[in-house]
């Protein structure tokens, strides 16, 4: 049985963190998607009141990924040169 993107979604929707990137990392497709899912639940814990909405396995990946890469691209790119 070949999972349709509503179910996928669903899935994401209710998985936890690791299971969530393994969807992420399977599904390159729908990664666009599950992006949005995750931003829309950042934006509705702020709005519920939260102090701090618990980061993302997607965010907590992005900000490490900034931090390792981010020199060594603006030393390299050719503005740079």
């Amino acid at each position: 049985m070949q999972l349709t993107t509503d179910h996928l979604l669903k899935a994401y929707k209710l998985a936890d963190s690791e299971r969530r990137m393994f969807l992420f990392l399977e599904h390159r497709d729908l990664r666009e998607l599950f992006t949005e899912i995750d931003e829309s639940e950042l934006i509705f814990a702020n709005q519920a009141g939260e102090n701090h909405a618990p980061a993302t396995w997607f965010s907590r990946l992005r900000h490490a990924l900034v931090l390792k890469w981010l020199p060594h691209r603006s030393s390299q790119s050719p503005a740079a040169q």
